[in-house]
């Protein structure tokens, strides 16, 4: 499968934030915090408002979702299919709720 990284600029005009493709400028880095149940206790918001979050980036019907360490950081991965049967992840902050990055499948 392809992935399409969306650049930051791109996105950052289109939707008013910014996507790192290596690395994300996220609130709960691991290694932090003594342990990952530590870190989880972080967050904020919880798995039905980053699906709601994400929803606002990618239209579609959300298909996954979970909380999960990527790029050194604890983050909601959302899976979505969009109208035109294209599969996207979206990485929310799980203490914000901003979008982190967003790739195409």
């Amino acid at each position: 499968m392809k992935k399409i990284i969306l650049s930051g600029v791109v996105l950052s005009a289109l939707l008013g934030s910014s996507a790192m493709a290596d690395s994300f400028d996220c609130s709960i880095k691991l290694g932090l915090f003594g342990s990952e149940t530590t870190a989880m206790s972080k967050t904020k918001i919880d798995i039905t408002q980053a699906v709601v979050a994400a929803k606002k980036i990618v239209e579609g019907r959300a298909i996954g979702a979970k909380l999960e360490e990527e790029n050194g950081c604890l983050v909601y991965r959302v899976k979505i299919i969009d109208s035109k049967g294209n599969k996207h992840k979206v990485y929310i902050d799980p203490v914000n709720s901003k979008m982190l990055e967003s790739l195409l499948d």
